[in-house]
């Protein structure tokens, strides 16, 4: 088995999974007031080069992309939570209809599609909009307009709408 990797070679590697350019992190690990640009340029590769170098590099880059994603995830899940409560609880009507709305839109439930007929029913949008609801949800939501609700009719068989 190999040696281990030096000091200022897991130092190297950090500075370039923090970011830097090779001959950036070379800089600021070696004394290089000797040393002209090509040199420094030439060094700092080889250094990169080295197995263990490189496999603390691409952990290292792998790890921060994983934190980035698990990141986004949880921004998502924040975003739509607020958007729930504000769409459930929000005390302005105007602004419970634009949460839903954006939640509609982050589930891509008013993209155009050619496919889909003129003579879609109010029970097949709520169905629809009920399964995109649940796709990027926690929880599912009651969805159904308050005027079938509250009287137990189905207004899309009268053509009226809620």
């Amino acid at each position: 088995m190999g040696r281990k990797p030096t000091r200022k070679q897991r130092d190297f590697a950090h500075a370039v999974v923090e970011g830097k350019t090779y001959a950036e992190a070379y800089r600021g690990v070696y004394d290089t007031t000797t040393e002209n640009k090509r040199t420094v340029w030439r060094e700092a590769h080889a250094v990169a080069k080295n197995p263990q170098v490189a496999t603390m590099i691409e952990e290292g880059v792998a790890k921060n992309q994983r934190e980035i994603l698990r990141s986004l995830g949880k921004r998502r899940e924040w975003i739509v939570a607020k958007l729930l409560h504000e769409a459930e609880y929000g005390e302005n009507p105007s602004v419970r209809v634009r949460a839903l709305e954006v939640l509609g839109k982050a589930s891509q439930l008013f993209e155009t599609r050619e496919d889909r007929s003129e003579t879609t029913t109010e029970s097949d949008l709520l169905a629809s909009l009920r399964e995109k609801l649940a796709a990027v949800l926690p929880e599912p939501i009651d969805v159904t307009p308050e005027s079938v609700a509250e009287s137990g009719d189905d207004d899309s068989q009268k053509g009226g709408t809620p």
